[in-house]
């Protein structure tokens, strides 16, 4: 019986990917990875704490205004407030990130989309 032999392997080639804006600290780096977004797995940690947070205040009152046509349909109250409430955290946010020097909301929905994340 023949005994096949695994031949060396191949080294592997680095792949150049191109400089991207890092989302938090909007430095530009050279990522490591293809869906790499983040210059620092810390920064990575804040963004995704900062946004949990965030959703877990905003959620209720984005669903509940759009479960109501922000307050035209159902409980018309409800979903009025609601709908006040959830575009003032919006402004709240994208207010707060600008004045960081933080990626707005939708250009970081655009990178993500790039890089081929889907929640869905």
């Amino acid at each position: 019986m023949d005994v096949l032999h695994a031949s060396p392997e191949k080294p592997r080639q680095r792949v150049a990917y191109p400089p991207r804006q890092c989302p938090e600290c909007g430095a530009t780096f050279k990522p490591q990875d293809q869906r790499q977004l983040f210059c620092t797995k810390e920064h990575r940690t804040a963004w995704n704490n900062r946004a949990t947070v965030r959703g877990r205040v905003l959620t209720p009152y984005a669903m509940a205004a759009r479960q109501t046509r922000d307050g035209t349909r159902g409980d018309k109250l409800t979903g009025k407030r609601a709908a006040q409430i959830s575009h003032e955290l919006m402004q709240r946010y994208r207010d707060e990130d600008r004045d960081a020097g933080r990626m707005d909301a939708v250009a970081f929905a655009a990178l993500r989309i790039q890089h081929g994340f889907d929640p869905v």
